[in-house]
């Protein structure tokens, strides 16, 4: 009932057998492939454990509540949100990027593209500008005469370059 791997030679002989078990938890058949396996699972979760103390270390205050939300939202993609996020104080100004994530806070979004839209459309808002004062706009006044004495000899009114 259960799948196999088969491996022949060239000559079509069976080498060997493996029997394919779906499960949870079941170990690979060869032992070098379970230690390349269980160093992939380290490192990658040395990276997330990274990704997530760089966000703390950028918002202390927000991190642990914000860190829970990426985790119940975004699963294993957390910690690439996070990075992301604060990756984006590179581009924005500190105070924009944590009313950002305040605010993704209270909506229970926690995805880093969310939070990038939240900052844009804090920084699309004027502020009021103070009234700036010009030159006052002065126009020349000229006798139209001399316009209508071209006129009427027949002459272009403007000259070409």
């Amino acid at each position: 009932m259960g799948r196999w791997i088969e491996v022949f030679d060239q000559k079509k002989k069976l080498v060997s057998r493996f029997d394919v078990i779906h499960g949870h938890g079941i170990s690979l058949p060869h032992p070098e492939h379970g230690a390349l396996s269980k160093e992939y699972l380290e490192k990658k979760a040395r990276k997330r454990a990274h990704g997530k103390s760089l966000f703390l270390e950028a918002f202390p205050e927000l991190g642990e509540s914000f860190i829970e939300l990426a985790d119940a939202r975004c699963g294993e993609n957390a910690p690439y949100h996070l990075k992301k996020i604060v990756s984006l104080l590179s581009i924005y100004e500190k105070p924009a990027v944590e009313r950002a994530v305040r605010e993704s806070l209270k909506l229970g979004i926690a995805a880093s593209e969310d939070v990038a839209s939240l900052v844009a459309d804090e920084l699309r808002k004027p502020e009021p500008v103070e009234a700036v004062t010009y030159a006052p706009v002065q126009v020349a006044r000229r006798d139209l005469s001399a316009y209508m004495a071209l006129y009427a000899k027949g002459d272009a009114p403007c000259t070409p370059a």
